[in-house]
């Protein structure tokens, strides 16, 4: 869902951690990020508790416009997708959507486009072809199959994780 920046108080150490936030019943752990910099006495830790939910309900009020159900926008931020020099536009034709599913895609098809998140174009050099997921709920996901289309054609700038 997203995440916050907090102060951790541990031992004399005051440090700014991300604390990410899901959408899940989950128990609470440490992400390596905190055990990287937090110079834990591990003889010393028997139990962790948490403080209070007060914390939490501060932490979502304080940050709502970030937490409410709301699709949000990124700006001031540029991507660049670089292209295999000989890569030719590829436009893959649409893909049979499964009966049952037609009039639930078509709604969320205008769903979209209503609310300005996808816009109907006249003629593209570039086509993807689309996936629809049912959710537990019932309700659409569109999904895009790139794996046929654009992931093939990327230069993908080589970036490992540290170990």
């Amino acid at each position: 869902m997203g995440y916050v920046t907090v102060k951790v108080e541990y031992r004399n150490q005051i440090l700014n951690l991300n604390l990410y936030i899901v959408n899940e019943n989950l128990d609470t752990i440490l992400g390596r990020e905190w055990l990287y910099k937090i110079n834990l006495d591990w003889q010393a830790i028997k139990a962790v508790r948490a403080t209070s939910k007060r914390n939490l309900s501060q932490l979502l009020e304080e940050y709502k416009n970030i937490f409410d159900d709301e699709l949000g926008e990124i700006n001031n931020c540029q991507v660049k997708l670089e292209l295999k020099p000989e890569v030719k536009h590829i436009f893959c034709r649409v893909r049979t959507v499964p009966f049952a599913l037609k009039g639930r895609v078509e709604n969320e098809i205008d769903r979209l486009e209503k609310e300005g998140i996808i816009e109907k174009v006249e003629h593209s050099e570039w086509a993807t072809p689309v996936v629809p997921v049912v959710k537990p709920d019932g309700s659409i996901r569109l999904c895009a199959d790139y794996s046929v289309t654009l992931n093939p054609n990327l230069i993908v700038p080589q970036h490992p994780l540290p170990r």
